[in-house]
């Protein structure tokens, strides 16, 4: 028995200060949105980033990880459905995780598929930026979750 109340707004800017909720929920959202990046972005800004930090939790379609799968998506005509786009604004073609992985603000805490590896389930929290890490003292506190390693750049 919590209090809730629906809003309407636009995904790519939410209507809400910064660091408003505990929980992000995304069901079936990415792949209705014009601009799914800029969606996980204004996900991570209004979720809470202090002590233990928030979470985003995202139910998402998408093409499938397995590549037998994928490639009879793509064979039978399943995905892309351009009837889905057309009809319904839903774009069935995504890949939810490289999505997230891709967004500077979350970071994909866990991940798994259902059904035949189209549906993903993924649990993201906001990653600290510099200016949510800064003591009162004005020095960097370390973070709580280690920063992802980068790939070696290469020079032709």
């Amino acid at each position: 028995p919590f209090p809730a109340r629906v809003e309407v707004g636009n995904a790519h800017k939410l209507n809400f200060p910064d660091n408003s909720f505990d929980t992000v929920i995304c069901t079936m959202c990415l792949c209705s949105l014009e601009d799914p990046a800029k969606g996980l972005e204004e996900m991570a800004r209004v979720c809470r980033k202090d002590g233990d930090g928030g979470r985003v939790l995202i139910v998402e379609p998408g093409v499938a990880k397995n590549r037998f799968i994928r490639e009879g998506q793509r064979y039978f005509g399943i995905v892309p459905q351009l009837k889905h786009a057309w009809e319904f604004g839903w774009h069935d073609d995504l890949d939810p995780i490289s999505l997230v992985r891709n967004c500077p603000s979350l970071e994909v805490e866990s991940w798994s598929t259902k059904v035949l590896g189209n549906w993903y389930l993924i649990v993201a929290r906001p990653k600290l930026q510099l200016e949510d890490k800064k003591g009162t003292d004005g020095a960097v506190a370390p973070s709580p979750v280690p920063a992802p390693a980068k790939a070696a750049e290469t020079k032709k």
